[in-house]
C-alpha cells in the first residue's frame, strides 16, 4: 500500500485518500440507512 503512494504527488496522494475516505463514510451511512428499513 505505502509502495503505491509513494509513485503518487502528494496532492494525488491527497485526493487518493479523501476519496477513500468519502467512500467509507458513504458506505457507513448507506449501510446504517438499510438498517433502518
Amino acid at each position: 500500500m505505502d509502495e503505491v503512494f509513494h509513485n503518487y504527488p502528494p496532492d494525488q496522494e491527497a485526493k487518493a485518500i479523501d476519496l477513500a475516505i468519502r467512500q467509507i463514510n458513504f458506505a457507513s451511512i448507506w449501510s446504517k440507512n438499510g438498517r433502518v428499513r
